[in-house]
């Protein structure tokens, strides 16, 4: 029988930091809510727009946003840089919905299964499973689960709302894509008023996560995150590429454009 996993509200110590966090969320909006951590880490941090016609689209319009997810820091740089809107959902591990209510109606559930769960080499999701907060599913539940939720992100994105996908998952370094952004894609209509962008996140690293709990950002190096033009999703779909190929396509565009980026 699987056991119910911890809430993070729930964590000796580090629960009074969630419980403060998530009732930030609720008084200020997500994205203030992450600006907000950023600055009290004094981290050193910029942001930077392909144009202005992509800032207002970010601030405005349906949009699914793909991101680099390397280590932790990511998801609060990320957020942190987004210009303010009440209508963003993040694509996440389904643990985060235990960090409260506030936080969690910004959360669309992503479900691990145990062979994904038990090869993660990101120091949170050691300390997850050590804390007995998170644990893995079977393939079939995993992928049953996993399906309903793309496809309420693509629901998300027809109603108007920005959402956030890191395609690489919990894989760390390895650059591989899962084939839910190719799916979430098709899942929409060929005249999609919505936009797809990039960003890509410079200056994170595994011990960023310190960052969080005492206040020595000034030390770790710059964290700059880049936003890449919009495009039409209904350019993208008029490739009529099957969802593995859309996938892979939309990597190699990524990787291309992130090669033309400034190293810090």
């Amino acid at each position: 029988m699987q056991v119910k996993p911890r809430r993070f509200d729930q964590l000796f110590f580090f629960g009074y930091f969630f419980k403060k966090f998530d009732r930030r969320v609720g008084e200020l909006g997500l994205q203030p809510a992450m600006l907000e951590l950023i600055k009290k880490t004094r981290a050193k941090f910029k942001v930077g727009f392909a144009n202005v016609k992509t800032k207002r689209i970010l601030e405005k319009k349906p949009v699914l946003l793909v991101v680099n997810h390397p280590f932790e820091v990511e998801v609060v740089a990320l957020t942190a840089a987004l210009p303010p809107r009440k209508n963003t959902f993040l694509i996440m591990t389904r643990e985060f919905l235990s960090v409260g209510e506030n936080f969690s109606q910004h959360i669309i559930p992503v479900y691990l299964k145990k062979k994904v769960y038990q090869e993660t080499k990101k120091l949170l999701g050691r300390l997850l499973k050590v804390l007995k907060i998170s644990y893995g599913f079977s393939d079939r539940v995993a992928h049953k689960k996993n399906i309903a939720s793309i496809k309420l992100a693509a629901v998300k994105i027809k109603k108007g709302n920005l959402v956030v996908l890191f395609p690489e998952g919990l894989r760390g370094k390895k650059k591989v894509w899962y084939p839910g952004v190719g799916y979430l894609l098709n899942y929409l209509s060929k005249n999609s008023p919505a936009f797809y962008v990039k960003a890509y996140i410079q200056g994170s690293s595994p011990w960023c996560i310190l960052r969080r709990v005492i206040k020595v950002g000034w030390l770790f190096p710059k964290i700059q995150v880049t936003f890449a033009k919009a495009v039409p999703i209904r350019k993208i779909l008029a490739k009529k590429l099957d969802s593995k190929k859309l996938t892979a396509y939309l990597k190699k565009d990524y990787l291309q454009w992130q090669k033309t980026l400034t190293t810090i």
